[in-house]
């Protein structure tokens, strides 16, 4: 009988670990790989996890040195607004948000 596996993917700033957890009664955890990773190798990196685990899907979990989880308060008619939301965003985030990349700008 297959089981079902799902890849998890731990990504912090400077490694990505990738973990193959088997689901049932009691999960187990499989095939712990480290990879070191720049902005120049991601690329590379997301290769080599694919040809070394062959997930076509994974779950992705970011660091907390990666990602920040902030509540805040926005007005209806400023949600669309980008200058506001950095504004609202910066307030509650200690690096410079104007060095960081935005995917939109």
């Amino acid at each position: 009988m297959f089981e079902k596996t799902v890849h998890i993917f731990l990504i912090t700033t400077k490694k990505i670990f990738v973990a193959q957890v088997i689901l049932g009664k009691t999960p187990k955890i499989k095939n712990i790989l480290e990879f070191d990773w720049t902005q120049d190798t991601l690329n590379n990196v997301f290769a080599e996890i694919k040809m070394q685990t062959h997930a076509s899907r994974a779950r992705i979990v970011l660091g907390e040195d990666l990602s920040y989880v902030v509540n805040t308060t926005i007005n209806q008619d400023q949600v669309g607004n980008r200058k506001i939301v950095l504004q609202k965003a910066q307030e509650l985030i200690p690096e410079n948000l104007k060095k960081t990349k935005d995917r939109k700008s």
